[in-house]
């Protein structure tokens, strides 16, 4: 499989890679673009890593679905180092918007009506984006 390929081509370098996850997602396997994702993670600095998820919008809607679910210091991490200031923004938004729904801080109340509108629609679009 393309992480077999990875293993078995350590001096191809990039290139490897980058046909390892081009055809992980060319096979329509989740899970096999996950894994291959994963390898990739462990063995580039973050922002290679990003540079050869981000074109690829499976992989990058994976990759940023996983860590919404379990990970998300790492994706703010991410968004900081690659300077996606505006996702980090919409993401720490969204984040205290969940958050307040389940603490006792004003906001919990939704004392505004356009708060809680703009976090309603924010959190519908993420929940389908992401």
């Amino acid at each position: 499989g393309a992480p077999a390929q990875i293993d078995a081509e350590p001096e191809a370098g990039e290139d490897a890679l980058v046909r390892a996850l081009r055809k992980a997602i060319e096979s329509g396997d989740t899970n096999l673009v996950l894994l291959v994702m994963f390898h990739i993670y462990r063995i580039r600095p973050l922002q290679e890593f990003w540079h050869l998820v981000s074109s690829r919008a499976l992989a990058r809607n994976l990759f940023l679905k996983y860590c919404r679910a379990k990970e998300p210091e790492l994706l703010q991490t991410l968004l900081a180092t690659t300077g996606e200031t505006v996702e980090l923004a919409d993401l720490q938004v969204w984040s205290a918007c969940i958050l307040c729904e389940h603490c006792a801080c004003p906001l919990s109340n939704f004392q505004s009506l356009r708060v809680k509108r703009w976090c309603e629609n924010l959190f519908r679009l993420q929940t389908v984006a992401w």
